[in-house]
Parts: structure tokens; sequence; C-alpha cells
């Protein structure tokens, strides 16, 4: 009945909106459960979640006095995972998994169930954009091989030697073949150059 409903409202925004679909993105959200935590009498009697389970997610960036930050989230519950028009910011495929659910392990099926429900937004989709957590040759090749999209997905090893690289920089750790030489500024640039690109 959901997926019904779902299905006629995306062909209906397709017909008002000709560039629809056009540039998708994949990315997924928690659903927290009302329970707290697995239920210790695994009986289903219709009082206990018997579905859900725990997921974590790591969030990473640089401030910008350069310092590193990251952030874990966690929760007892679901994850919703969606191929979104991205402009539009409306849903074109979804799926409801357990917590624990990897990210990467979703975008194959999502875009199977867009090609099998809605082969017109697929077809119309010319860039396919993703987190670090799509990063997978096979999607990459998917994308390209088997539907004619530009996959434009963040680079996880990038991230990182990024990182890596950012903090030894920001922290003046004298790497090898550099000792006694405290970074400036520039210098920590060229470092952080020099790790990128493995000059």
């Amino acid at each position: 009945m959901i997926e019904a409903l779902f299905d006629r409202l995306v062909d209906a925004v397709s017909d008002v909106l000709p560039d629809f679909g056009e540039r998708l993105a994949v990315d997924s959200n928690a659903i927290p459960s009302w329970a707290s935590h697995p239920a210790h009498d695994s009986t289903p009697d219709g009082r206990r979640d018997l579905d859900a389970d725990y997921g974590k997610k790591d969030y990473r960036g640089q401030r910008d006095d350069g310092t590193i930050w990251s952030k874990v989230t966690t929760w007892f519950g679901y994850k919703i995972h969606l191929i979104v028009d991205a402009p539009y910011e409306l849903p074109v495929a979804w799926t409801v998994t357990k917590a624990s659910t990897a990210d990467i392990t979703e975008a194959a099926p999502l875009l199977k169930q867009l090609q099998t429900r809605h082969p017109l937004v697929l077809q119309s989709a010319k860039f396919f954009t993703g987190d670090r957590g799509y990063d997978d040759t096979k999607r990459v090749t998917l994308c390209w091989d088997t539907y004619p999209i530009k996959p434009v997905i963040d680079i996880r090893n990038m991230w990182k030697s990024f990182f890596r690289c950012a903090e030894k920089a920001h922290n003046g750790i004298k790497l090898e073949g550099l000792h006694d030489i405290e970074y400036n500024r520039v210098d920590r640039i060229l470092v952080l150059i020099e790790c990128l690109f493995d000059f």
C-alpha cells in the first residue's frame, strides 16, 4: 500500500518536472526505535522490538583553525536508505533496514529498485552522488556500465590520507626526511600537497 502510493507520487512528479531525476544522491539516516535496547525475551508478542539493533555513524571534518574533529553517533533502531533527486530533495527509491546495515550494501539494491519501478527516472539520471560510505569499485562500475550515470562518490582513502596528513601538519610533527623543521603555514600546506599527491 505505501509502496504503491509512493510510486504514484514519484510518477506524478516526473510528469510535472522535466528534469526530475537528472541528479540523484544516495544517503541514509537513523530511525531510533521506541525501545532503548534489545529485548531480553525474544518471544514475539507484539510488545517488543525484535528487528531493531545498534547502529553507528562516524562524522569527521576539519575546523577553520586546521584541527581535526570527529563525532560518533550511536542509536538503537533502524536505518532508512534513500535515493533522492538532489535539487528537489524528493525521494525516488527507499528501503528500511536494521541500524547496523552498512550503507554500501544498499546502493545497488536501491538502483535496481529504481530501475524496476521507475525506469524513466533512472534513464534521465546523469549524476549519482554519495558520501565516502558508498565508495566501492563495484558501485562505481555499476553506475558506469549498467546505468549510464556518472558516479560522484567521495573516495574513502583520500579522506584518510588527508586527515592523517592534516593532523601531522597542524601539530608540527616532523615527517620522515624533514628533521628539525618547525612548520609554518606555507610548510603545512606543502606537506598536505605532498601527502595527498605522493610527490
